[in-house]
């Protein structure tokens, strides 16, 4: 559990800052302001772990033998939670130990639960030679399975779950065939198919969309990912990419997102074989013989339809063959 003055977190999507680039004192100032990194409670820095059964060996690892797990549970790191870190570890220590597996290399181990530690270590503490090891709890003989399951159970007891990070993971595991079904991984990760397919949503996002929602995870649920999905298929990326901005820098709710991807979605959907109007009404002047009104509709297979009013038998026909010359000399 949190301490009681640890800084709560907010909404889900119900509120966002703009994504901007810090410098090194900015984001410095902002890890201060944490009391600490909230996806690494306190109880990874202040109290002892939980005892648990086959829970595997406690070892002292040189942190240059450590790698990251290609299956690391989270994708989204705020540089200014790393800082937290890094400063409670400082004054602390590692008390809490990393879960860890054994690698293919030799003499080498892959990181279940503790990334945001070691990260902290290497980027801020890297000439502190008090960490040049640090403890771990060491997992021998554990298939891909066993090993989601510890990085996820453990990050999920440590931390609130970010919800891009849970989805993207879950659809890791399906991709990497860790898992081959949504029900093995649903009961796996002890949750419903239909929770599992709600959060891959964030997988299906393309490269723009998903970068700003990692680079401000907390502004976007599943149901912003499901919104900004369906605008992605309905009118493409580059779409998508402006509901992920608005959701961002005016922190729309999901109900807010959801009616402005309606309103995006009627201004820009082209359906193939609808019409679409350009030009809207239009005055149509013929020399000697008055004016008109007139409409141009064109449509996607190429046809062009013009509906004109207020001409005279002879103004139509000046005017088609005005049309006509046109074409003729490749206006």
């Amino acid at each position: 559990m949190a301490e009681e003055n640890a800084k709560p977190r907010k909404s889900m999507g119900l509120a966002a800052r703009p994504q901007e680039t810090l410098s090194e004192e900015e984001i410095r100032s902002r890890a201060e302001a944490l009391t600490d990194a909230p996806y690494e409670r306190h109880m990874d820095q202040r109290q002892k772990p939980e005892t648990t059964s086959a829970a595997g060996i406690t070892i002292d690892v040189c942190i240059t033998k450590l790698m990251d797990n290609p299956l690391n549970p989270r994708s989204a790191y705020l540089e200014a939670e790393v800082m937290a870190m890094a400063d409670s570890i400082r004054k602390n220590g590692v008390i809490n130990p990393l879960h860890i597996s054994t690698a293919d290399r030799p003499d080498t181990y892959v990181i279940l639960s503790g990334h945001t530690r070691v990260r902290a270590i290497r980027q801020y503490l890297a000439d502190d030679p008090r960490f040049d090891t640090i403890p771990a709890i060491l997992h021998r003989h554990i298939n891909l399975k066993e090993q989601a399951a510890i990085a996820f159970e453990e990050n999920a007891r440590r931390s609130e779950q970010r919800p891009v990070d849970v989805g993207l993971y879950w659809a890791k595991l399906l991709r990497e065939g860790v898992f081959a079904t949504t029900d093995e991984l649903a009961g796996a990760m002890h949750t419903s198919k239909s929770t599992v397919s709600r959060m891959t949503a964030f997988a299906a996002l393309a490269e723009g969309p998903l970068n700003l929602v990692l680079g401000d995870p907390d502004a976007f649920t599943f149901h912003h990912a499901a919104h900004i999905n369906a605008l992605q298929k309905s009118c493409g990326a580059e779409t998508a990419l402006k509901l992920a901005e608005m959701i961002v820098h005016h922190g729309l709710s999901i109900r807010e997102s959801e009616r402005t991807k309606a309103s995006l979605e009627r201004v820009l959907a082209k359906p193939q074989g609808t019409r679409q109007s350009v030009g809207g009404r239009a005055i149509i002047k013929i020399a000697g013989r008055g004016t008109a009104t007139g409409k141009i509709t064109t449509h996607d297979d190429g046809r062009v339809n013009m509906a004109v009013s207020g001409l005279t038998e002879a103004g139509q026909q000046q005017l088609i063959e005005a049309i006509k010359n046109a074409f003729a000399k490749g206006e």
